[in-house]
């Protein structure tokens, strides 16, 4: 992905995500990590994009660091709030942490399971004793289910932009399909790949770097995880020796 691109992409990505509510998305995590924290947490954000949840959940938590990958998502964030420039896999903070969370299906952004271990062992390294992590991931129920949901096309921002959606049910990507022309009539493409990994696959990279599952719930909800879940939110903690 070169920086130019996502350039364009950032642009319009608040119009792309126009129908989550992310007030309700803050509610639901912030009544998640009350159950674990009861005094005010020192919390870090993985993959912020351009902080519209950060923003919402700065109404309950006071001390957020918000974290992505690109610089461009986060330049369309408001500048009060602390914004670091850094990948999940290499995370460079010496402090630690109450609360790490990580929304909208970031983590199937890694592509490996290997990449997943080594943000977990990131995690692992700069989260309190008594900390949680908390995350969702899409799994493969919501690829089969919804894969043309995302089938669209508009315009904002003076970029026409089309996008198309794709399971590749044997290799376990689902991909997301951009072409946008800007103004000055360019067309760029860009193709965002979300790796769908099973449920024995996130217990087995959590077993190998130290997590005990406190929580598996069906996203949204605070109801079992089942297998016809489309998502899934995990609530993790330390393993103690």
């Amino acid at each position: 992905m070169n920086v130019k691109t996502y350039q364009y992409l950032a642009e319009i990505y608040n119009h792309l995500m126009e129908d989550i509510d992310y007030k309700e998305w803050a509610e639901y995590l912030y009544d998640l990590i009350s159950e674990y924290i009861d005094e005010d947490p020192n919390i870090l954000e993985l993959a912020c994009g351009s902080c519209t949840l950060t923003k919402e959940m700065k109404n309950y938590f006071d001390h957020i660091i918000a974290t992505d990958f690109s610089k461009e998502m986060l330049f369309e964030s408001k500048p009060s709030i602390t914004r670091i420039c850094c990948d999940m896999k290499s995370l460079p903070f010496k402090e630690k942490f109450d609360v790490i969370f990580s929304a909208f299906d970031s983590v199937n952004y890694l592509l490996s399971e290997e990449d997943l271990v080594k943000m977990l062992k990131e995690v692992h390294t700069i989260l309190e004793d008594e900390g949680i992590f908390t995350f969702d991931v899409s799994l493969e129920a919501n690829s089969l289910n919804n894969v043309e949901l995302l089938n669209r096309k508009g315009k904002f921002n003076s970029i026409e932009f089309v996008q198309k959606s794709e399971y590749d049910k044997e290799n376990k990507i689902h991909y997301n399909k951009f072409e946008l022309l800007t103004k000055d009539g360019e067309v760029i493409k860009e193709t965002h790949k979300q790796k769908i990994y099973s449920l024995d696959q996130y217990y087995k990279a959590f077993k190998e770097t130290g997590f005990f599952v406190m929580e598996a719930l069906d996203s949204f909800s605070f109801e079992d995880l089942t297998s016809a879940s489309e998502r899934a939110q995990f609530v993790l903690k330390k393993e103690r020796d």
